[in-house]
């Protein structure tokens, strides 16, 4: 099956996170992503199964401080009678992954598309650790999500704790670095097929859609970019003596 809609949210993070005997949170409602332009197709899709429409243009009512809002065209709340809710998200581009590069924390940048299943942090998210995207750092106060995930038993600090993107010896920058370019696409992320693993046109629509988005967050150094920094600090150091001496 090829499909650009994809599944994320707290719903993706307890099915990834689900543990044999263990007792997850409840989650009624879903989050749907779609491109631009592809958001009537979706909500028609989910009014066959008897959902009932209200729209919430630029995102209002969808929790703004838990996305960067500029990546959001509309979100359309689906209702149903028997207390199901779906959210169609529609980004404001072209891709439906828009809006989930934009998410607050890393333990939420997961995805399910049509034939796999996309961790992009997947050390510490199933540690369950989150790191904080720079501006969510400086109004957490205000992303009631922190509070929910941390009742669930989630840490969420800042990247300047990251102790993820430390490479032992080395201070090399990798994916747990904030300042590290990213993609679902990329071998960082933990991806998992599902369905006819053999049908090749599948896989490569897949990878086609999941290279669409590119992500780095930026902000303040991680222990990784310290140690980097320090080891270029000795470098010049070294070269100015050696100059000196010669």
């Amino acid at each position: 099956m090829n499909s650009t809609a994809v599944f994320s949210g707290g719903q993706v993070l307890r099915f990834v996170h689900r543990v044999d005997g263990e007792t997850l949170w409840d989650a009624d409602d879903l989050d749907v992503y779609c491109g631009l332009g592809r958001g009537e197709r979706m909500v028609a899709l989910f009014e066959m199964e008897g959902y009932r429409a209200k729209v919430l243009p630029g995102g209002d009512g969808f929790d703004r401080p838990y996305v960067d809002e500029t990546a959001i065209s509309c979100v359309v709340r689906m209702e149903r009678r028997d207390g199901r809710a779906v959210d169609v998200v529609v980004s404001a581009c072209h891709s439906a992954l828009a809006p989930i590069a934009r998410y607050y924390a890393s333990h939420v940048v997961n995805v399910v598309t049509a034939s796999s299943i996309c961790v992009a942090y997947p050390d510490s998210t199933f540690r369950r650790r989150g790191f904080f995207r720079p501006w969510a750092a400086r109004t957490w106060n205000r992303v009631r999500a922190v509070e929910k995930y941390m009742s669930r038993g989630y840490q969420l600090v800042g990247f300047s704790k990251n102790v993820e993107a430390s490479v032992e010896g080395t201070g090399s920058r990798h994916f747990y670095c904030p300042h590290q370019e990213r993609s679902f696409a990329d071998s960082g992320t933990l991806r998992l097929w599902y369905g006819e693993t053999d049908d090749w046109s599948a896989r490569s629509a897949d990878d086609a859609l999941l290279r669409e988005v590119k992500w780095k967050w930026g902000g303040y150094c991680c222990t990784c970019c310290v140690k980097a920094s320090g080891q270029a600090i000795m470098v010049i150091k070294r070269k100015l003596e050696n100059a000196g001496a010669s």
